[in-house]
């Protein structure tokens, strides 16, 4: 039966969405293996990442609400600092501006705003070749592949303890830039926004957590264009009792696992993963040349 192909498919989301290794790419391969509708599997596959933003906002919720506030300071800071610019200007004024990175999560969120856009536009100027590439295994096997020799090198990496505090611009250029590069299929954005952080010093909890906090935006403006693509996509009202059992399956499944993966990076070691990642890549390379 069909609905249990979507509560798979919400499984491998749930479980693979939020480790070092590409969702993406797994989902991609099954979806061929079904022989899935390509636009009913693609609004498929852009709802259950809503559902795994949904899972991810509860466990980080008192973190967000944080950065919430964090971000309404920056904003009056911004617009204040605006103010005091034009009244320097017109000789009105003498004081100095507000700094605008006084506490951690006043920080964290510019440090977010900047990867962000770094990572769009990264992302849209490779967006058709990695759209041209997706549909081919080979090229999914060798992300794959990419992604487990990656972890492998962030996860021996010394242990250094940077964190927010001792952040720069340019941190959050480089970590953007890493995350926009794992559009690529088979490339997990786990895997280069944990490993950019971890290259950089900081300790693999924030490395980690910082990961999570990029794919709030990275994930909901992905989910939006995907969406607004497919709005004219027909779906028969069979289906959508399978789409909504797959989506609660992929987000109780997605909070277990970012609560796992938080806790494993603080104690444990990457390794598994990426193993798992780089074996998985080479039986995908193979299997495509051999069929």
């Amino acid at each position: 039966m069909e609905i249990f192909r979507e509560i798979l498919l919400g499984m491998i989301q749930g479980i693979t969405g939020f480790l070092p290794v590409s969702s993406s790419g797994h989902l991609v391969l099954l979806c061929r293996l079904f022989g899935m509708d390509t636009g009913y599997a693609t609004l498929f596959l852009c709802l259950l990442k809503v559902s795994s933003l949904f899972a991810l906002i509860i466990v980080l919720f008192k973190d967000i609400m944080k950065m919430i506030i964090g971000a309404y300071q920056l904003i009056v800071d911004i617009f204040s600092n605006i103010v005091i610019f034009i009244r320097k200007r017109l000789g009105m004024e003498k004081d100095g501006y507000y700094v605008l990175d006084t506490n951690p999560y006043k920080k964290l969120v510019l440090m977010i705003v900047v990867s962000s856009a770094v990572t769009y536009l990264v992302a849209t100027f490779i967006k058709s070749i990695a759209e041209n590439s997706n549909e081919i295994p080979m090229v999914i096997g060798i992300g794959f592949i990419l992604s487990g020799v990656i972890l492998f090198l962030a996860d021996h990496m010394g242990g250094k303890n940077r964190t927010v505090k001792n952040m720069s611009t340019f941190d959050a250029i480089v970590i953007g830039v890493a995350q926009g590069l794992s559009i690529m299929p088979g490339i997990s954005r786990v895997v280069m926004t944990y490993a950019a952080g971890v290259a950089l010093g900081y300790g693999k909890g924030f490395a980690l957590k910082y990961s999570y906090f990029l794919a709030i935006p990275a994930i909901l403006g992905s989910s939006l264009l995907g969406l607004t693509d497919l709005a004219g996509t027909a779906v028969s009202l069979s289906h959508f009792g399978n789409i909504l059992a797959g989506m609660i399956v992929c987000a109780v499944l997605s909070g277990l696992f970012v609560k796992l993966m938080l806790n494993l990076s603080r104690k444990g070691s990457m390794l598994l993963f990426s193993v798992y990642g780089i074996l998985l890549g080479v039986i995908v390379v193979i299997c495509d040349l051999i069929i």
